[in-house]
């Protein structure tokens, strides 16, 4: 799982920042569903602050932590990278830098179905995350830099159960139990894009500005057919003999959940012994639908 909890807050109190610009958790599917790879990529990762409590006041308003992680093109002029594999996970990050500008691309893909083979639930468990992730730094002058963050993830999962089964005990041999065969489907997918463009200026090694933009999309779906036909069994020890048919359990959901986010900022820093101030203003729109 990639969600946490910090001093017993649900997960979606704790504030994920990727490069100044905010990351949203899944907000339909459900606790469990959307457990999907975390979106920052430990290949493009140059800092990581964590803040369990007591976080500056510019972070905004949760209430369990703030993780704020920042992206940068490692030094080499030739081209560079990592290649990893495991049973689960593959993934690619590759870094060039030159005299004035310089970039980073990552993609992963994860299939961890061998996790879910063993689940009490037996069925067509086929979840697949991936993402891609770019990371664009030009040097305008020795005091101007521009940034262009792009990444996109997207995350399915075929979650369609076959048959359950369970057992109880009524005596020291008296064996009995319940089956739960289901037909039908159900899959959920989101898909996650984020944009940012950003403009930095060095007055000063203590005195700085920013300009940023940002677009942040996420769309998620679920949709769910299933019947279940629920037996009970008298003599677990022989289950397919002696099953009787209780009745059909039906559900049928269709959630889809569209939202997306602009974000203005412009800010100004400066440092001075061991004090820092900061100011500026910020626009932001949210359009959010859920049907």
């Amino acid at each position: 799982s990639s969600a946490y909890n910090v001093r017993g807050g649900n997960y979606d109190e704790n504030l994920i920042y990727l490069n100044g610009y905010q990351i949203y958790r899944p907000y339909l599917l459900r606790t469990g569903v959307e457990e999907n790879q975390s979106l920052l990529n430990p290949d493009l990762t140059r800092t990581l602050n964590f803040y369990s409590g007591g976080f500056p006041v510019r972070f905004g308003d949760r209430m369990s932590s703030v993780l704020n992680a920042t992206y940068g093109v490692p030094q080499a002029d030739d081209i560079k990278g990592v290649a990893r594999a495991d049973l689960l996970n593959v993934g690619l990050a590759v870094h060039q830098s030159r005299e004035n500008w310089g970039w980073s691309f990552a993609a992963r893909y994860a299939n961890p179905v061998s996790f879910l083979n063993r689940l009490q639930t037996s069925g067509d468990y086929r979840p697949q995350y991936s993402d891609i992730q770019l990371l664009f730094e030009y040097q305008l002058s020795h005091s101007d830099r521009l940034e262009l963050l792009f990444l996109y993830a997207d995350n399915t999962f075929d979650l369609t159960p076959r048959l359950w089964k369970g057992n109880f005990k009524m005596g020291q041999y008296d064996v009995r139990g319940v089956d739960i065969e289901y037909s039908g489907y159900q899959r959920y997918a989101f898909q996650t894009g984020l944009t940012g463009l950003k403009w930095e200026k060095n007055f000063s090694p203590k005195s700085m500005m920013l300009f940023s933009m940002s677009g942040f999309i996420s769309q998620e779906n679920e949709d769910r057919n299933l019947a279940g036909d629920i037996y009970y069994v008298p003599d677990a020890r022989e289950p397919w003999s002696t099953r009787e048919y209780l009745k059909t359990r039906s559900e049928e959901v269709t959630n889809r959940l569209d939202l997306s986010s602009f974000d203005l900022k412009w800010e100004f820093i400066r440092h001075w012994n061991n004090h820092r101030l900061q100011t500026g203003f910020s626009f932001k729109k949210n359009n959010l639908r859920g049907r």
